[in-house]
């Protein structure tokens, strides 16, 4: 008996824990609202730009990450994205015009997507991507295009879930000239 008792008590606690996770994911997904960037939130950008970069292993430059995102605001070089919960800023996605000659057309290049650590597996990436998807629709653009790291394994996993296409026909080549 005290080993069905046992078996009862992780069998609830199993469902108790999936259940009030779903409940916290569920509601936070609820709470989250995507915004476009400006200078008003500036410095709230900045903060999540450079912990972008530091996943990225560049060395933080606060000036000129701050520098970087006023001049891709204030000159609509880019369109950047918010990701709030409550009052807190918690992700963002940062895109950029570029053309596809093959189809004619313009395309957005989703070139930076970062969530805080904290709120990662809240349905923040998707919300980001879906607003995203949804400026390629307003645009009337091709769609979105993008890179991650091959061993950056839960972008990959995100991408997928959002619908996106790997491409295993072409390769990546880079020249910087500095």
């Amino acid at each position: 008996l005290s080993c069905c008792l046992q078996e009862r008590f992780f069998y609830t606690f199993l469902f108790a824990f999936f259940f009030s996770r779903l409940a916290v994911t569920l509601t936070m997904t609820n709470t989250i609202t995507i915004i476009p960037a400006a200078l008003e939130n500036l410095d709230e950008l900045a903060v999540l730009f450079q912990k972008y970069r530091i996943f990225y292993k560049k060395e933080p430059d606060t000036e000129g990450e701050k520098d970087f995102l006023r001049d891709r605001i204030t000159k609509k070089e880019s369109v950047i994205y918010l990701a709030k919960c409550e009052d807190k800023y918690i992700g963002f996605v940062q895109l950029f015009p570029i053309f596809t000659s093959t189809r004619i057309s313009r395309l957005w290049l989703l070139n930076d997507l970062y969530v805080d650590e904290d709120f990662r597996k809240t349905g923040a990436a998707t919300r980001l991507i879906e607003k995203s998807k949804e400026l390629a629709r307003e645009t009337n653009t091709a769609g979105l295009m993008l890179q991650t790291a091959k061993t950056n394994l839960t972008a990959q996993s995100v991408y997928d879930k959002n619908d996106f296409v790997k491409d295993d026909d072409f390769y990546t080549y880079y020249w910087f000239n500095k």
